[in-house]
């Protein structure tokens, strides 16, 4: 072989291998998932082996015999690297991934069962019985460890301990496996083909040279693109979805690389993204970097440049939902906005404002004042607990209106129990009696595909910090126009800076006082770190989780559904009832004692436990919820 083929050699196996440690490292997260995976090595070497036997005398087999020899040692290694790894992580108290060390040491096993398997074919040599059954028994051993992940991640520091321990003296095991195979041929290396084939001296120091450096190179560089670019987690939620489409709805839950997007403490099992939300290691950037230009030149940044920076961010924001820039001003969050509105929304005192009892407390405490100031009334609508159709909210709503009804107030998603009202048609409804109708949506953004111009109703109110992963502080809120000459500001302050003059209702929300905006102005980050993946894949992929979810906490004993399955009653929340009894304090417990954040609320007279699931969430955060479930609910 001459220079050219020996340098092309090692580096095609340097990539190869380094793109399969990629490939393993953050590969999908299960039991059926890393299947998949050892399915795609075994048809990767029953390729090879096809294309050894059609090319035995041709100029590949050379280049296979390498092949074969370099991933059955470098898979080896992986596996022994990913045990100090674990080792590290134990000693620094930190979360054990343990199915990754599993996963990878199946990965070995299969690899080297195979590649021993086609050692005749490359050397012409007969393979002992020994040797198989040493191989089966290597592949079963580590078999076993991969099944005792569900062991070695449970809570309990002496299981822990134990699983560990465990897991240590099989994976001993392995390898003394290796090492008696080291001893028995002396021989080793240059029996698996590294060195046997190559004319001279000078081409193995080449190949081993540029197979090195590739690796060194190749791994640092496809694990940092693997983890922090988009086209990876975009990638793996493409084919998440085509799964989908082919009638397999569990595995596309199963994708774990985007995690990567956020920064979460080691450790916590976070299923509450619905009250606060999450922040994107790329928006949280954003956000540090106009921080950084404010601390540097607050005057010009604040002065010069903040109006033209909000009103691009406005218009951003607009058109992601489908109205014209002055239609919505921004504001702090929902609540923010519906104060904004509930000060000078015109009432009187034989009017009526209609909420619903499934309605946020915070919304109901702001209409409350707003009606014992204006002498008007709160009437609440009571929605059916055993709901089928959406039909029955729509008509237990409009039924309770009457002629004195001048606004209702709804929930896009209801905050307690996850449900998804049927807007559109209440907004319809309303429209044709003369009522308005004024939406709160925090959790309804990026949620629900949300066009304001098509829905039809007169006030709407979001958070943005919630599920489309703005920063802390960031929201809109949208009037119809043809109430914007009757908007009156809560607060005053110059609106614009001098010496321009407010001319429209949403100027007067722009400069409110000294205030940190930077939430504010990185509302169109967040749009772009999401508009990287395709809305309907991310739809599809997060609600099968939480219909997952849902189906995993129905079979606890005594719990019941909020709503019938199917997207149009929920969506990437969903709640389920707790069984009778007092629950009061174990959304407590469950932190403490197991690093799990999830609501527990209460409704009348039951309470309920609502879970949320974005792109970060896996099976494994509900496989660690339902253990301590079970064992709190039984203790009680």
């Amino acid at each position: 072989m001459t220079f050219i083929d020996h340098l092309s050699a090692g580096l095609l196996c340097g990539s190869f291998v380094a793109g399969t440690f990629v490939a393993l490292d953050a590969g999908i997260g299960s039991k059926k998932g890393f299947l998949v995976e050892v399915c795609a090595i075994g048809l990767a070497v029953l390729f090879g082996t096809l294309l050894l036997v059609f090319s035995a005398n041709g100029p590949a087999a050379s280049f296979i015999q390498r092949f074969g020899a370099v991933c059955k040692v470098v898979f080896v290694a992986f596996a022994l690297v990913s045990i100090v790894k674990l080792s590290a992580h134990y000693l620094r108290r930190e979360t054990i991934a343990v199915s990754d060390l599993f996963r990878a040491m199946v990965g070995a096993a299969a690899l080297m069962f195979a590649t021993t398997s086609i050692d005749r074919l490359f050397y012409e040599s007969e393979v002992s019985v020994s040797s198989q059954l040493s191989n089966v028994a290597m592949l079963t051993i580590s078999a076993a460890i991969f099944l005792a992940t569900p062991w070695a991640m449970r809570s309990s520091r002496r299981e822990r301990n134990g699983a560990i321990v465990f897991s240590a003296g099989l994976l001993m095991v392995v390898f003394c496996r290796l090492l008696s195979s080291v001893i028995e041929h002396s021989s080793w290396i240059t029996t698996m083909g590294l060195a046997r084939r190559l004319p001279t001296g000078q081409a193995n120091l080449l190949f081993a040279s540029t197979y090195t450096l590739a690796l060194m190179f190749a791994v640092p560089s496809m694990r940092y693109w693997a983890r922090n670019t988009f086209w990876w987690a975009k990638l793996s939620l493409t084919i998440s979805a085509w799964r989908f489409s082919w009638g397999k709805p569990q595995p596309l839950m199963r994708m774990s690389t985007a995690m990567k997007l956020w920064e979460f403490r080691d450790g916590v099992c976070f299923l509450n993204h619905g009250s606060f939300g999450a922040v994107p290691t790329l928006v949280h950037l954003t956000q540090r970097r106009l921080h950084d230009r404010i601390n540097a030149q607050p005057m010009d940044e604040l002065v010069r440049h903040f109006e033209p920076r909000w009103r691009q961010t406005q218009q951003h924001l607009a058109a992601w939902l489908g109205t014209k820039a002055e239609n919505i001003a921004l504001c702090e969050n929902a609540t923010a906005g519906m104060n904004e509105i509930a000060s000078w929304f015109p009432l009187e005192s034989h009017d009526e404002v209609l909420l619903n009892d499934h309605e946020y407390g915070a919304v109901r405490r702001i209409w409350q004042r707003r009606c014992e100031r204006s002498g008007a009334t709160l009437q609440t609508a009571v929605l059916p607990r055993d709901l089928h159709d959406p039909q029955q909210i729509v008509d237990a709503i409009i039924d309770r209106c009457n002629d004195r009804t001048r606004l209702v107030v709804v929930s896009h998603i209801t905050s307690p129990t996850a449900i998804v009202m049927p807007v559109a048609s209440i907004c319809q409804r309303l429209n044709e009696r003369g009522i308005a109708s004024c939406i709160d949506g925090p959790h309804a953004l990026l949620q629900e595909d949300l066009n304001l111009q098509r829905l039809g109703c007169d006030f709407y109110t979001a958070s943005c910090h919630k599920w489309l992963c703005a920063p802390l502080g960031s929201g809109f809120t949208y009037i119809a126009p043809k109430w914007h000459s009757q908007v009156e500001p809560a607060r005053l302050s110059w609106g614009l800076l001098q010496p321009k003059l407010p001319s429209r209702w949403d100027d007067e929300l722009l400069w409110t006082g000294s205030r940190d905006s930077t939430p504010l102005l990185c509302i169109p980050a967040a749009i772009r770190f999401f508009e990287y993946f395709s809305h309907e894949q991310l739809d599809q992929r997060n609600h099968a989780l939480a219909s997952f979810a849902r189906e995993q906490l129905l079979q606890l004993p005594g719990t019941q559904p909020v709503t019938p399955p199917g997207r149009r009653w929920f969506a990437w929340m969903v709640a389920v009832w707790l069984p009778a009894g007092d629950h009061a304090n174990l959304q407590k417990v469950l932190w403490e004692k197991y690093q799990i954040e999830v609501p527990i609320s209460r409704l009348e007279d039951r309470f309920l436990i609502r879970v949320s699931c974005h792109l970060y969430n896996t099976p494994k955060d509900f496989d660690l919820l339902m253990r301590a479930l079970r064992k709190e609910l039984l203790a009680k």
